[in-house]
């Protein structure tokens, strides 16, 4: 049976996640695959970094990986927009895409640990660590500054107020601190054997790759 890795995308303003999705192919050879923590390095760069250079290491094909990073970008900028229109403001597709290279830029920033805490033969369990920015705390820090901006520039017009709120939630997030501390998750790992594009690979891969998305913006988002 062909196996692919099936991209799936989830987006909203508040919450990130990406997934991969391995279709049943049967469980692959534990000795062949790669060390289960590589797995979860990877899947951070792809969904906290947008970084593919990890995941087509463990031999996913890589139009495959840029494809669901592509795919991913598209969700999220999308969402963002909606989240403007839920206000009442309307933004144009670059202004989202700003905002989410300026989030992105911010996730990069952060330390970030990968440890192993337990393996045994086709199963593992795997605790990352990191770093986090105020997410929530951010984008309301930029809505206030707009709302005092406006009062002392006695801007009126709708599209004076939207341009200045983007250019306040880009600043925000440049100039985001990261935590002094780190939070933690485990993950449980099973070994699969999957084709993607003319690769066929032994991968240790999260039980359920989609809430594993979400737990990882979830931990570097402090939400």
């Amino acid at each position: 049976m062909r196996c692919r890795v099936l991209k799936r995308t989830a987006a909203g303003a508040c919450l990130l996640m990406v997934a991969f999705m391995v279709c049943s192919c049967g469980l692959g050879s534990s000795e062949e695959a790669e060390n289960p923590e590589k797995t979860m390095e990877a899947l951070y760069q792809l969904v906290v970094c947008q970084d593919i250079s990890e995941i087509t290491k463990l031999g996913i094909d890589q139009a495959e990986a840029q494809e669901t990073l592509d795919e991913y970008r598209s969700s999220m900028t999308s969402a963002i927009q909606e989240e403007f229109k839920k206000a009442d403001f309307s933004i144009s597709q670059s202004q989202a895409s700003d905002i989410l290279d300026e989030i992105s830029g911010s996730l990069k920033k952060l330390d970030h640990k990968v440890s192993l805490k337990k393996r045994d033969g086709k199963e593992a369990t795997v605790e990352v660590s990191s770093q986090y920015i105020e997410y929530r705390d951010l984008f309301k820090k930029a809505s206030d500054e707009t709302v005092n901006e406006l009062k002392s520039r006695h801007v009126e017009e709708l599209s004076g107020a939207k341009d200045l709120l983007v250019e306040n939630i880009k600043d925000s997030f440049q100039n985001a601190e990261a935590s002094k501390d780190m939070h933690s998750v485990t993950f449980q790992l099973k070994c699969e054997k999957i084709k993607s594009g003319e690769n066929k690979v032994y991968i240790f891969f999260p039980e359920d790759a989609e809430e594993t998305g979400a737990q990882l913006m979830k931990l570097v988002t402090n939400k």
